[in-house]
């Protein structure tokens, strides 16, 4: 519901969130670093992790342990498991468990072929029997006090969509204990390609509905801003929205997203009504650009404290686009540049700095 943060349920408690906006497990972003600098802006009621492999967490792999890395400052978080080895996973949920997760989440969407190819991610929607079964042995190894969720897409292809396969499996999966389903608007084949269907996210929003309405659906794909929120939520009747690409070049949209649905409901706005909610104004809550600069630095400090200096300027030279996007409305090449050529953290402090103090005069020289 629109304004309200979720609850999710499970056999012996439940995790209350802040809100009902969460943070995607988009791989090469999703890391500690990025989840705490998005918390601290606002409005995420609950973050995840990249997709995690249960074996690298069981082998003590570098990389997975990084990926599931976490802290007092990162909660709730919830931690999302790739594979279709009930027993594996089982074991990896519990390792989540025992390492700070305080939700597990199962990946049955992921379109990537290095994942699907060893039958997990969206392979998962290709045997729904399978499926089922594997979730309910994963439900009965999990603590109990644990919520078991799972994020998934429309099917593996538009017939598997029209087959309504996606509201088969979600359906299923509440009778066994899922807490809370996501829902991608696209198919794997589609990828991240073509517009996200909405109307195939209500579909399943309303049968997860019709069989327990106390399960939230939460929808996600094509969210760049506050009003997008509401739209997701009113053509779907979604209980939350997902935020992942959008937001890279904007972390101020769960504030913001959060925010509007408040004022829509003290306004007593109609959701159908795009011109009154777009007219709503959020202007206290845009960033300023010194607000924009800090945001910089303090996940620049993060990834540097969390990783190391040469992993965090590594970032900032393959992102400063993006990074940048907000930044005196993305005209700040001088700053990207600077960004990407910077060899020391010195280097990066001072490129921020110098465009806090001189960057109207930097893109009057550029011109």
């Amino acid at each position: 519901m629109i304004g309200h943060p979720l609850t999710l349920k499970c056999p012996a408690g439940a995790v209350e969130l802040g809100s009902n906006l969460l943070l995607a497990p988009i791989a090469g972003w999703c890391d500690l670093a990025w989840r705490i600098t998005c918390r601290e802006l606002g409005g995420v009621g609950l973050a995840c992790t990249d997709l995690l492999s249960p074996q690298g967490l069981l082998l003590s792999q570098e990389t997975s342990h990084r990926i599931a890395m976490t802290n007092e400052l990162d909660r709730p978080v919830c931690m999302q498991l790739y594979g279709s080895d009930a027993d594996i996973l089982a074991q990896g949920a519990q390792w989540c468990v025992e390492n700070g997760a305080q939700v597990v989440d199962i990946n049955m969407g992921c379109p990537v072929d290095k994942v699907t190819k060893k039958d997990g991610g969206s392979k998962l929607m290709c045997d729904v029997d399978r499926t089922l079964s594997m979730f309910e042995r994963l439900r009965e190894a999990l603590p109990k006090h644990v919520p078991l969720t799972a994020k998934m897409r429309l099917g593996w292809n538009h017939q598997a969509k029209l087959d309504g396969v996606a509201s088969t499996l979600a359906v299923g999966l509440c009778q066994r204990g899922a807490a809370m389903i996501t829902v991608h608007g696209r198919t794997t084949k589609q990828k991240f390609k073509g517009e996200c269907d909405l109307d195939g996210i209500k579909r399943v929003v309303d049968d997860v509905r019709a069989h327990n309405p106390h399960i939230p659906v939460i929808g996600n794909g094509d969210i760049k801003s506050a009003n997008d929120v509401i739209a997701m939520m009113h053509h779907t009747g979604c209980a939350g929205v997902m935020i992942g690409r959008g937001s890279f070049s904007n972390p101020w949209l769960f504030r913001l997203g959060w925010a509007l649905q408040q004022r829509v409901i003290e306004q007593g706005i109609d959701l159908g009504n795009s011109e009154a909610v777009g007219a709503i104004d959020l202007t206290d809550l845009h960033p300023s650009e010194d607000e924009k600069l800090d945001m910089l630095l303090g996940f620049f400090d993060r990834m540097v404290e969390y990783r190391d200096s040469d992993h965090a300027r590594h970032v900032f030279r393959q992102k400063a686009n993006l990074l940048g996007k907000q930044i005196n409305g993305g005209h700040c090449r001088p700053l990207k540049n600077a960004l990407r050529e910077a060899k020391t953290d010195a280097e990066i402090y001072d490129a921020i700095e110098h465009w806090r103090t001189h960057g109207a005069e930097q893109l009057h020289i550029e011109l």
